[in-house]
């Protein structure tokens, strides 16, 4: 489990996070929220990138420099040496991480078919960012921290890139479920345990295509699925007009037709 606690990063007279607390047991997470709003500081703060206030700990304890092999991260600003060329930093991560995902790594390199011996700074913007994510999905960490790596990247990169996400996202519910069959992946309700089962899992999307990418790596797999709406994109429904007004009405407190808004929504259940 990583917890932020009590997190405030100032940059001279600028305050770019409050006292901000969070826990992110296993799972996936997105941080929404308009530029500008800290979430590529808090980012940093857990990374021990920049000095802040406050604590973030791994499993209960501090998170120090031994602790980073759990996290790796894909950043739109890059992480990489430009000067070496990917099979240079394959090695250099296999010395450094003992959980380097070998197989993983040549699948990714051949499916976006970069050159393994031209140095990272002469590839193009876009095969820039796919080595970028690369990285952080075969450095074998537990927490894989992005920060808008899909920026700058045409549709066409964009959309290979969603579909490894899809992929990876399968392989992970496969060995859940794999964990399940075997009786070590267990899901409590009071007392009584039961194994992780297919119908136990849902997975949260944008779109119909998005979904789409999702169904067909799990169908790659053998693992049954089915997409339960009748929308392209969940930013049509009334909740996510709703969740809009109530964002808003957090971010622009004093603006009183937003949070008029906000407060007659059916999510607050007032009337």
């Amino acid at each position: 489990m990583l917890s932020v606690e009590h997190v405030t990063k100032r940059y001279g007279k600028f305050t770019a996070l409050e006292d901000l607390s969070l826990t992110f047991t296993p799972g996936v997470y997105g941080l929404l929220a308009p530029n500008g709003a800290g979430k590529t500081t808090l980012l940093r703060c857990i990374l021990g990138l920049v000095r802040f206030r406050g604590a973030v700990t791994l499993d209960g304890q501090p998170l120090t420099r031994g602790d980073l092999v759990k996290l790796s991260f894909a950043s739109c600003e890059h992480t990489f040496f430009p000067s070496l060329t990917p099979q240079a930093h394959r090695d250099f991560y296999a010395a450094h991480f003992p959980a380097f995902r070998h197989n993983r790594y040549a699948a990714l390199m051949d499916f976006f078919a970069l050159p393994a011996h031209r140095p990272v700074g002469k590839l193009s913007t876009g095969q820039q960012n796919q080595f970028e994510v690369i990285l952080a999905l075969c450095q074998g960490a537990d927490y894989i921290l992005m920060d808008e790596p899909f920026v700058g990247l045409d549709p066409l990169a964009s959309h290979q890139l969603k579909n490894v996400m899809a992929q990876h996202c399968a392989a992970q519910i496969r060995d859940w479920l794999s964990a399940g069959a075997r009786g070590e992946a267990l899901l409590w309700k009071g007392e009584q345990a039961n194994p992780v089962k297919a119908s136990d899992i849902t997975v949260l999307v944008r779109s119909r295509q998005e979904a789409a990418l999702i169904r067909d790596a799990l169908t790659l797999l053998d693992i049954p699925s089915v997409y339960l709406s009748n929308r392209d994109s969940v930013f049509d429904t009334l909740e996510a007009q709703e969740m809009l007004w109530l964002l808003q009405a957090v971010l622009a407190p004093e603006r009183e037709n937003t949070l008029r808004s906000a407060l007659a929504s059916s999510m607050l259940g007032l009337n």
